[in-house]
């Protein structure tokens, strides 16, 4: 089976090329069962009506500097607007910009497509694979198939804004000043951060106990009993990301999780070393309708959005910080398109295999307009006008900070 290769975009930085790729919708998942192979003739039978799609390999960011400098933003402060000036969609309606739009929406690294394209990719090779070999175990599947999904140049970008994303929460944390984060706190969430392993195949006995996650959009954290974090990456996923902006977005995600709320619960010798500051930032997201009040909610147990809405939070202010680093290199068309591609797979999706779980994550309404579209770096960046009245973004600090002017209203 021979996959196509994509060529690369002619740009500066080498950390962006112009694969493309299809993405997937993120959920937390605790566990699957099964082999591989059965499950995949049963997938496909759901699936042979799509049309087929190639895969190409995703764009390379292996050489992707961690250190480097945020780039100077070009927002519409830059230009003295026009009296007939008018504010990108993505402004006013994320969610309608963002969602309700037939046609994707393309960056420089490629565009994002429905959860289902990566899984009948996967869901195909399995078939190849069970042709061609029927004598073979349900082991020696799966391993051709990591073998053949999990490629080192698919292994090695993922890596990359692994390290990335990783490096960028730990610069954040540690950039806090004394008043939200101790230095006790800053220690706390920097190792946790530090010893999440992210674990790819080959071999395929890495995942041997969740062997359906070879033909899965999922990608999850998890930590186990004996206390060892690690973050998994579903096949489908692997073979159809195409957005660098949404892997970096989905992998904050789940990093969050190692230091969200409900996870620092019950660490010994504290009950709870969850930092003060978490106390203000879960009160601003009850306040501000970003954590659902269920009838049977339990903070961190039954019916609660806190930790998945942490997650967002988290993963909001890493893509921010990666859409201003390249926010020099793209036209401002191109940057919204990022920002938009970033978050786009929180949409519904009529034909996901994953059904959406409100109980445990906001609506995708809920994420994407007001997790993702009210934050002041991301409004930033886009060159939105800033929020006024009530709509004030949630933040570490006791009390939210002024908010910027109007872009338009600095140039006059």
């Amino acid at each position: 089976m021979q996959l196509l290769t994509g060529k690369p975009c002619p740009l500066s930085k080498p950390s962006i090329s112009c694969d493309n790729y299809p993405v997937r919708l993120r959920y937390l998942i605790i566990g699957a069962t099964g082999g591989v192979s059965a499950s995949a003739l049963v997938g496909l039978g759901l699936f042979w009506h799509l049309k087929n799609s190639q895969p190409t390999n995703p764009p390379d960011v292996s050489t992707h500097s961690l250190t480097s400098e945020t780039s100077p933003l070009k927002t519409a402060t830059d230009r003295k607007p026009s009296s007939n000036f008018e504010y990108p969609l993505i402004c006013s309606d994320p969610y309608k910009a963002i969602c309700l739009r037939t046609t994707s929406h393309r960056d420089p690294t490629g565009s994002v497509h429905s959860d289902v394209e990566g899984e009948v990719q996967a869901l195909r090779i399995v078939e190849e694979i069970i042709h061609e070999h029927p004598e073979w175990t349900s082991e020696q599947v799966d391993e051709e198939l990591a073998q053949i999904i999990y490629t080192p140049k698919r292994v090695g970008r993922i890596q990359s804004a692994f390290r990335f994303v990783r490096a960028t929460i730990e610069k954040t944390i540690r950039a806090q000043p004394t008043e939200v984060f101790s230095k006790k706190d800053k220690r706390l969430l920097v190792n946790r951060i530090n010893s999440v392993q992210l674990e790819l195949p080959p071999p395929a006995a890495l995942y041997s106990d969740q062997p359906d996650l070879f033909t899965k959009n999922d990608v999850f954290y998890q930590q186990s009993t004996n206390g060892s974090r690690k973050l998994r990456v579903g096949g489908a996923f692997v073979m159809s990301i195409k957005s660098w902006f949404n892997l970096v977005f989905t992998l904050a995600h789940e990093l969050g999780h190692s230091i969200d709320p409900c996870e620092l619960r019950g660490i010994p010798p504290e009950k709870d070393s969850a930092p003060a500051a978490y106390k203000n930032l879960t009160s601003c997201f009850l306040k501000q309708g970003l954590v659902s009040h269920h009838k049977n909610r339990s903070e961190c147990g039954e019916n609660d959005q806190l930790s998945e809405t942490f997650a967002d939070w988290i993963a909001v202010q890493i893509t921010a910080i990666a859409l201003k680093e390249y926010a020099t290199e793209f036209h401002k068309p191109l940057i919204q398109a990022a920002a938009m591609n970033s978050v786009r797979d929180l949409c519904e999706q009529d034909d996901t295999l994953n059904d959406l779980d409100s109980e445990f994550h906001p609506s995708p309404k809920v994420r994407i307009e007001k997790i993702f579209g009210n934050s002041p770096e991301i409004r930033n960046v886009l060159g939105c006008p800033s929020l006024e009245g009530s709509l004030k973004y949630c933040t570490l600090n006791p009390e939210t900070p002024e908010r910027p002017k109007d872009p338009m209203e600095l140039k006059k």
